[in-house]
């Protein structure tokens, strides 16, 4: 097929054209993802360097909560049960809850409890589920 062509080219000569074209197409858009690559590369670097102090003491921080949080509920389970039983018992005495409230045992649990509600909130805004 070594015939020329009206323009003058072999079949050949326009095979061997054509295959340089696409060829270099296909290195620009490779070389072009490479830059890409390159450009999101650089960005997660500078990324990292800003951030990695700020995660790692969030993940220590995260699991302190996490620790607050069961503590917390374990606590609560406990205040809560008991002045709950305390005023039960205070009524069938005869005793208002007020009244009840004036032993200072019970009005210090009775403290700790509201004290406690408030952690609770307070771990809620943090996001930690309770």
């Amino acid at each position: 097929m070594n015939t020329p062509t009206p323009l003058g080219k072999t079949y050949e000569q326009y095979e061997k054209e054509l295959k340089e074209y696409n060829l270099s197409k296909v290195e620009k858009i490779e070389l072009s993802l490479v830059d890409d690559l390159a450009k999101a590369t650089k960005k997660a670097e500078s990324y990292i360097k800003k951030n990695e102090k700020q995660i790692i003491e969030f993940a220590k921080l995260k699991s302190v909560v996490d620790k607050a949080a069961d503590d917390w509920e374990m606590n609560f389970a406990d205040i809560n049960g008991l002045t709950q039983k305390v005023y039960q018992g205070a009524k069938e005495l005869g005793l208002t809850m007020k009244e009840a409230s004036q032993n200072k045992d019970v009005k210090k649990g009775s403290d700790m409890r509201s004290k406690l509600e408030d952690f609770r909130d307070l771990l809620r805004k943090a996001g930690v589920k309770i």
